[in-house]
């Protein structure tokens, strides 16, 4: 059985390698965007950015507190997406982060 461990880590590297990117070819250029960048600077263009974060949901699906064992409309994803929905109603530009736990359990 020590090989399973061995096979698998080299089978996991080889994976990683062929995941590695190419060199462009030279007849490919990409484009700056500094110069998009820089334009948009000297006019004087800004934007507004919003940015929602989400963190320790703990798979609190539905709109209940197991401790209590009682309903809570507090808590749960349907409230979750109502605030952001909200949230991107009042704003044009939103990036929406979680910072984990999302799926561990609620104990």
């Amino acid at each position: 059985m020590p090989r399973l461990p061995l096979a698998a880590s080299i089978l996991a590297s080889l994976i990683l390698v062929a995941c590695g990117g190419s060199e462009p070819s030279a007849n490919t250029t990409a484009p700056s965007p500094a110069p998009v960048l820089a334009a948009l600077i000297a006019t004087g263009t800004s934007a507004d950015l919003t940015i929602l974060e989400t963190t320790d949901l703990h798979t609190n699906i539905r709109s209940y507190d197991y401790f209590k064992l009682a309903e809570n409309s507090s808590i749960g994803f349907e409230r979750t997406a109502t605030l952001i929905k909200a949230a991107r109603a009042e704003s044009k530009n939103t990036m929406l982060f979680d910072n984990g736990d999302t799926i561990q359990g609620t104990s």
